[in-house]
């Protein structure tokens, strides 16, 4: 899913994507309100974040705060924000990001470490009570498909 206000600059992206995947495997879902955002993220296996220029990089904190594997770029704030938490990629070398996310989607002990990371990490920004929504849902080693597939029905409507 690719998640967020459309920007017509970037029109590209969506005709990159070959006809055979779009709205099937990949599905472009617009912009999502700041309550659907947990159930978003906590269903989600890997939080990608290719920003070039970030304030904060407050959705990968959230991302990290819900449970969630994160692999983001490595410019501005982000690798302050994520440390040692999150897969970091040059978001101007699509091979990179290319093959940070392959390697990951591969391995399920390396996003399950990630998500155990983030979690963790999540006390350095947020406190000991911080949390993404009222009763955050620690990472397992393995989220239950049939959990994040309920979360993520909402958003893709057959």
């Amino acid at each position: 899913m690719i998640a967020g206000a459309w920007d017509e600059r970037y029109a590209g992206i969506k005709t990159a994507v070959s006809p055979q995947y779009r709205n099937r495997q990949i599905k472009f879902i617009g912009r999502i309100e700041d309550a659907d955002l947990p159930a978003l993220y906590s269903g989600a296996a890997l939080f990608v974040f290719p920003s070039l220029a970030e304030g904060f990089g407050l959705p990968v904190l959230e991302a990290m705060a819900c449970g969630t594997a994160v692999a983001c770029s490595n410019q501005s704030s982000l690798p302050e924000v994520g440390g040692n938490a999150v897969a970091y990629f040059d978001p101007t070398s699509c091979q990179q990001m290319a093959t940070v996310l392959q390697d990951l989607v591969q391995d399920e002990a390396k996003l399950a470490e990630l998500a155990q990371k983030g979690w963790l990490r999540r006390h350095t920004f947020l406190g000991r009570n911080g949390r993404c929504h009222p009763r955050p849902i620690p990472p397992t080693p393995e989220k239950p498909v049939n959990q994040r597939l309920t979360r993520l029905r909402r958003f893709c409507p057959e």
